[in-house]
């Protein structure tokens, strides 16, 4: 679970002069502890390497800023590089959740929130000195359904909200605790990002079982998987969650040779989230796709 993998390198910083970073929040006003999503437009003035996840996010509760680095499950010195052409913008997704634990995990592991407390925070994107512009996030008291979530089980349990809790990491009996919030809390924005990550797990887990029964030569689409797919491509997430779900479809239907369903959550994507990272996939793999479809007899 704690493989390193390791890449060549290339270079990582970039002049100040070079790059510009345009920060966007999915939402400028949110629940204490709730997942934010923002996307970072990386635009080169000259051809360029950049890594989008050695971009630093600074959160400032107004007493100065600090790096938020998001809680992982695996450790990693990989350094995936990428050039920007001159003019070229891209976007990177980051999430800003939960803090802390560390490896191997323990129960005196430490997990924190990423907007703790009610009140305004401002947030900005920071690589190798290249700085963008600051949003502000207005951060309130839950209500309600949230309320008596936030109260009775993520106050003191932020990893919940993390593959932390549905990798049974901390403690077991978590995943089991997830999925139940998930059905008794549904349509929560605390858990959109949750249910993500879920549906990831499960879709791993049918596909083991499926190869195991059918073998390899049938379709995961004839299968289990294929019917979790039609499940989770219904389910329609409200909030900024909602593009990685339909990358998460997009990604396993082309791996299973659907390349008409690809495509048509490529265009799915380019059509309801036109300025996130998922958009910049499907703009990547559309023409590849829609190519390969022209050629099949």
């Amino acid at each position: 679970m704690w493989m390193t993998m390791v890449l060549l390198a290339a270079g990582l910083s970039a002049d100040s002069h070079d790059l510009s970073l345009r920060l966007t929040a999915s939402k400028s006003r949110i629940l204490v502890g709730e997942p934010l999503k923002v996307w970072v437009s990386w635009t080169a003035r000259q051809p360029v390497p950049v890594n989008f996840e050695s971009v630093r996010l600074m959160v400032s509760d107004g007493s100065g800023f600090h790096q938020h680095s998001e809680t992982r499950t695996q450790t990693s010195n990989v350094i995936r590089t990428l050039t920007l052409n001159a003019d070229e913008t891209r976007v990177s997704g980051h999430v800003l959740s939960v803090e802390g634990g560390g490896l191997p995990p323990s129960s005196e592991t430490r997990f924190r929130f990423a907007f703790p407390k009610a009140g305004r925070y401002r947030v900005r994107a920071d690589y190798y000195g290249a700085k963008s512009n600051e949003v502000t996030i207005d951060v309130q008291m839950p209500e309600g359904n949230d309320a008596e979530l936030y109260a009775k089980h993520l106050r003191a349990r932020p990893e919940l909200l993390t593959e932390w809790a549905l990798l049974n990491l901390r403690s077991q009996g978590d995943a089991d605790l997830v999925a139940k919030l998930l059905d008794q809390y549904k349509g929560s924005p605390y858990l959109s990002r949750l249910r993500v990550l879920s549906w990831e797990q499960e879709i791993g887990r049918a596909l083991s079982t499926h190869y195991e029964v059918q073998g390899r030569e049938r379709n995961p689409l004839q299968g289990e998987p294929g019917a979790l797919l039609q499940q989770i491509e219904s389910e329609v997430l409200d909030g900024p969650f909602d593009e990685d779900r339909l990358a998460l479809v997009a990604r396993k239907r082309l791996d299973w040779d659907d390349r008409e369903g690809a495509a048509r959550l490529y265009r799915e994507i380019l059509s309801k989230h036109p300025h996130s990272q998922a958009a910049d996939e499907a703009r990547a793999m559309l023409p590849e796709v829609e190519v390969s479809l022209q050629k099949r007899p």
